[in-house]
């Protein structure tokens, strides 16, 4: 109860069903009428509340909408987790041999595959004609670069976005100048993860070459390190040189800046070593690119059959072992491709015919480095020239 004055005598104040008004009795004033009481208070306090959290939420709606705008429609861009933070503890594979490099297990899942949400994409495919030279990304887009150097019958291609570089496969070892020589052009300083598709020495033959010209921090591969010898000469390279190795499996999947590469892995242990090369799909917001390793026909049937076919929806596809052989009904009716990059000679393939027989745009990593550029929304392709 609140006290007018200290030489108050006495206060009556009204039952709780009559009007929030008290009155006081003093014999110096006389009654006084005063419009304040508890229950105004309380309905005052109670409203104030109420406003103050509208008011947080509506800030906090205004945040995440200007932060991600794709946010507020309902849109699911791969910003929201940080897979890192997911990695398991390592489990010593070595079975006590300090000959044997430690290999850790890269459990770093991220649930839901995202799925685009935007219109179909727009490609400027300067492999094709069409002029390049004019086009600039938005001043504010972070602007991811998919590289594949001029390699052919092997495959390495550089991703990069927001300070990190990973590269998938590094080409056989004749090649791994043609990778060092793309990596030196597109100014790399240092590869963050390097990723084995599978480990046959079209892949995996020019490691030595790129780790002595740059740091490698780490490598993921998907086989036993004694799978065979290309395999165990990589992991006395890696521990020679004090690389982490990290196991990856089916579904497992890693953030590059606010892109995300995932893993599937879809055939099994008798299946031959092309056919269990991992299949990597990149998402960058609305943008979808696929990596086929060197699946032949039972690999791309069982990935065809056993991953959603919206998860192999994609705009650019790199053809799977070097575009020998088409590719199975089972996987490509999913793609809706608008560009394949076959890491090829000028040779004649079956599976670059069967391209051009379904009027598939196609380009080769003979005939030079090729570069994509996407922020997201749009895609670039290009030959670069190199420094003579």
């Amino acid at each position: 109860m609140i006290q007018s004055s200290k030489n108050s005598s006495a206060c009556q104040r009204v039952s709780s069903d009559q009007p929030i008004f008290y009155f006081e009795n003093d014999t110096e004033s006389g009654m006084r009428f005063r419009m304040y009481g508890k229950r105004m208070g309380k309905a005052v306090g109670k409203a104030g509340i109420c406003l103050a959290g509208w008011i947080l939420f509506l800030l906090l709606a205004a945040e995440l909408a200007l932060a991600d705008p794709a946010a507020s429609s309902g849109a699911a861009l791969a910003t929201s987790t940080d897979l890192r933070a997911e990695l398991a503890t390592a489990t010593d594979l070595s079975g006590g041999d300090p000959d044997r490099v430690e290999v850790t297990g890269a459990r770093s899942h991220a649930g839901d595959t995202l799925l685009p949400t935007a219109q179909p994409p727009v490609l400027i495919d300067g492999l094709h004609g069409e002029d390049t030279s004019g086009f600039v990304f938005p001043a504010w887009s972070d602007v991811m670069e998919v590289c594949f150097p001029k390699i052919r019958e092997c495959d390495a291609c550089m991703i990069r976005l927001a300070g990190e570089t990973w590269l998938i496969d590094c080409g056989t070892e004749k090649m791994g100048a043609s990778v060092v020589s793309m990596l030196e052009e597109r100014r790399v300083d240092r590869i963050d993860t390097l990723l084995l598709t599978h480990p046959h020495p079209d892949h995996a033959g020019g490691f030595r070459t790129v780790s002595d010209r740059f740091q490698v921090d780490r490598v993921l591969i998907s086989f036993d390190e004694d799978e065979n010898d290309t395999m165990k000469s990589l992991i006395r390279l890696c521990q020679e040189r004090d690389i982490l190795v990290e196991h990856y499996f089916d579904g497992d999947g890693w953030r590059i800046g606010e892109a995300y590469l995932r893993a599937y892995i879809k055939s099994e242990e008798k299946d031959s070593v092309n056919d269990r090369s991992g299949l990597l799909r990149l998402q960058y917001r609305d943008r979808v690119m696929i990596f086929a390793g060197d699946l032949e026909r039972k690999g791309l049937r069982m990935a065809g059959e056993n991953i959603p076919g919206k998860e192999l929806a994609c705009d650019i596809l790199k053809y799977p072992h070097h575009g020998k052989d088409p590719m199975v009904h089972e996987f490509w009716r999913h793609l809706h491709m608008r560009l394949a990059i076959v890491t090829s000679d000028d040779r004649a393939r079956s599976g670059k015919a069967d391209m051009d027989s379904k009027g598939w745009p196609w380009a080769a990593t003979w005939d030079g480095p090729i570069l994509l550029r996407t922020d997201g929304r749009t895609w670039v392709a290009q030959r670069i020239k190199e420094e003579e």
